[in-house]
């Protein structure tokens, strides 16, 4: 009976440790058709990084009208460059359906403005792709990060 007893409590041990185990985080995960999904957007944006030294302090979000927007306020002691944060745009429209403009601020001054459309017309002319493919799938999104 004793062995019993030792082989459940060590089959439950196995089960915990195995359910508990950290799962890898996937921006994909995220993708969601509005910009009012408060959580998933701000995994979204948190999860991305961002050129030099910048992190994220916060995001505010509007979506009580179109045009539906997103502000992302970084941190950063470097100055960027707006076309540095082409890509996070890319893929922050790929992620977030609804989502129309992206605003990028600096210790209050503006960084970049993307529109949806702006930002599709670019990535169609330099790579042949919409962000509606960017956002099709987990593979065509690591797919695109990947270059």
């Amino acid at each position: 009976m004793n062995k019993l007893k030792f082989i459940l409590l060590f089959c439950l041990c196995v089960i915990c440790l195995h359910g508990c185990a950290k799962k890898t985080v996937n921006l994909y995960d995220y993708k969601t058709s509005f910009i009012g999904d408060n959580s998933k957007v701000s995994n979204i944006v948190k999860l991305q990084k961002y050129p030099g030294v910048a992190e994220l302090d916060h995001i505010e979000i509007q979506s009580e009208e179109a045009p539906y927007q997103l502000t992302v306020i970084l941190d950063s002691t470097d100055s960027i460059e707006s076309k540095k944060l082409f890509k996070n745009a890319v893929v922050t429209f790929a992620l977030i359906d609804n989502l129309d403009e992206i605003f990028y601020i600096d210790e209050n001054s503006l960084i970049a403005k993307f529109s949806k459309l702006e930002v599709n017309k670019a990535l169609q002319e330099e790579s042949h792709l919409t962000i509606e493919q960017i956002g099709s799938s987990n593979e065509e999104l690591n797919s695109y990060l990947e270059h």
